[in-house]
Formats: C-alpha cells, sequence, structure tokens
C-alpha cells in the first residue's frame, strides 16, 4: 500500500472526465461498486445554483441493501485539502475495502491506503429537492463516459426524492 494515496469514491459529478482530470495529483479512475449506499438527490448545494425546487446534487445514505457504482479516484492525500472548499457540504466517511469490488486491477504500487467517500452534511439534506438540471446533465455525461453498464448501473441506482427512495 502506498501510505500517501487516498481512494476517494466518487459517485456525481466528479466521475465526468473534465472534474475529476482537472484534479491535482491524480494517479488513477477506476470503476468500482460500492456495498452499503443508496445515491439519492437530496444535498443542498454549497455552490451549483439552481431555481426553486431544482437545485439539490446528489448524497450517499447508508442502506445495508443498496450498492452504487462509482469511481475510485486514486489521489495523493494532499489533494483531499483542495476538495475541502468544492465539497464543504460534505463530510469525508472511511468506507472499509470489504465493501468495494473493482471492476479492474489497482496497480500494487498505486494501492490506496484508505478509500473515504463524501456524504452530505445531515443539515443540508432535504427530501423534497428535486436535481438541478445542469449538475444532472453532468452526472448524466459522466457516467455514459465509463461506458453503457456503467451508465446503466448509474440509473438504476440513483434515486430523484424520497418519493423514489422508498
Amino acid at each position: 500500500m502506498a501510505s500517501d494515496l487516498r481512494g476517494l469514491l466518487a459517485y456525481g459529478s466528479l466521475i465526468h472526465p473534465d472534474e475529476y482530470r482537472a484534479l491535482p495529483g491524480l494517479i488513477a479512475a477506476i470503476p468500482v461498486r460500492v456495498q452499503g449506499y443508496r445515491r439519492i438527490f437530496n444535498q443542498t448545494p454549497s455552490w451549483r445554483k439552481g431555481e426553486g425546487k431544482r437545485i439539490a446534487v446528489l448524497n450517499v445514505i447508508p442502506s445495508p441493501v443498496d450498492s452504487i457504482n462509482a469511481i475510485c479516484l486514486v489521489l495523493a492525500s494532499e489533494t483531499l485539502s483542495t476538495l475541502a472548499r468544492r465539497e464543504r457540504g460534505y463530510v469525508l466517511e472511511e468506507v472499509p475495502d470489504a465493501r468495494l469490488s473493482f471492476d479492474r486491477a489497482i496497480d500494487a504500487g498505486s494501492f490506496p491506503e484508505r478509500f473515504l467517500i463524501y456524504r452530505g452534511r445531515v443539515g443540508l439534506q432535504d427530501h423534497t429537492l428535486l436535481a438541478n438540471p445542469e449538475y444532472l446533465n453532468l452526472c448524466m455525461e459522466g457516467a455514459k463516459s465509463w461506458g453503457e453498464n456503467f451508465y446503466r448501473l448509474f440509473l438504476k441506482s440513483t434515486y430523484i426524492n424520497a418519493a423514489s427512495s422508498a
């Protein structure tokens, strides 16, 4: 394991190539399945704009029966501090590697010491919100960029609001 590397599990706009490729310290981007989470549009954005109730960005909530597909961004640990402002509406949570299944192998020299995921701050979650259309398009384009299977699973494992997550 490389002690200065982290695996950030990206599940929203950071799956888009234009978003993750701009990150300093990016080592690799690898598709992954993450057990124990449900992806949902219920997060009040900290910097994205929208109109009315159509402002929500993606969040993950614990769920013992659900899983999501994501991209494991293998990053130099200092990159997380550069993401802190952008992701200020979220907190980082460690994910045990036993919850992960990778679509392809990670080079042993770039295997992260820890895997992390951003979860929305509780006070910023609102199940009455709808997806921000521009953000939704960015996420859909990002999912499509990883191939048809990834895209289909993204659609299947993404919920719009409380009514659709029951």
